[in-house]
């Protein structure tokens, strides 16, 4: 299911049913998965096609901290800290370079890094997408 709360999409359980995009006449929106867009008719691209080397554990010079939390060495803990699979899909079919991610652990705190091979790539990255959109 899907809400929409003030123009702010907000995810639950079963959005692994819908896929989304940014549309062109409505702006972000959720599609059930194998049905085109309502408004512009767009249809879901492959998303079992993902690029070689690029992913989890490629380090690239242009990092981008998703999300940091504290970490006390749990596994509830470790489970807090993560990155959608929308931003990664997003990332993997816009994105020039290569690009990959990784999880560090800094003192006390968990990080989620999305690396990317090119400046230009980390820029739009960094202006387009933020981890509240996505909350």
């Amino acid at each position: 299911m899907v809400a929409i709360l003030n123009s702010k999409m907000i995810h639950t359980k079963d959005t692994h049913e819908f896929w989304d995009h940014n549309c062109k006449d409505s702006g972000p929106t959720l599609t059930k998965r194998g049905e085109p867009c309502n408004w512009c008719d767009e249809e879901e691209e492959s998303q079992d096609v993902w690029r070689e080397d690029c992913g989890y554990n490629h380090y690239f010079p242009h990092e981008f901290i998703w999300e940091s939390k504290y970490y006390d060495g749990s596994d509830e803990r470790w489970r807090e800290v993560g990155i959608p699979h929308s931003v990664l899909t997003r990332i993997n079919s816009t994105s020039e370079g290569k690009y990959g991610w990784h999880f560090n652990i800094i003192r006390d705190q968990k990080v989620a890094v999305i690396s990317f091979e090119k400046e230009d790539d980390a820029l739009w990255f960094s202006l387009t997408e933020n981890k509240e959109k996505h909350t």
